[in-house]
């Protein structure tokens, strides 16, 4: 008897409320960067099972450029923030 196991990655994404979205993308040059909540996981039959990132990044909607991001750097961007 077998079977098939799949294993993958799964990606999750969301918008951190009280942010503006309207920087400059240092790549395609576009005001479409935001800054988001990403997680990344391991998963097991698309369920998400093990954590491998957990963080903030700066991602950009038209060219999908991204970068991490601390709640410091946001500050210094100018960018102010309500909940998180």
């Amino acid at each position: 008897m077998s079977f098939f196991i799949l294993f993958g990655k799964k990606d999750i994404d969301s918008k951190m409320d009280g942010y503006p979205s309207n920087l400059t993308c240092p790549n395609c040059h576009n005001q479409n960067v935001e800054p988001v909540k990403r997680k990344e996981f391991i998963s097991v039959w698309f369920i998400p099972i093990i954590p491998m990132y957990w963080g903030k990044q700066l991602k950009c909607n038209t060219c999908s450029w991204r970068q991490d991001v601390s709640k410091e750097e946001l500050e210094k961007y100018g960018i102010q923030g309500g909940k998180q």
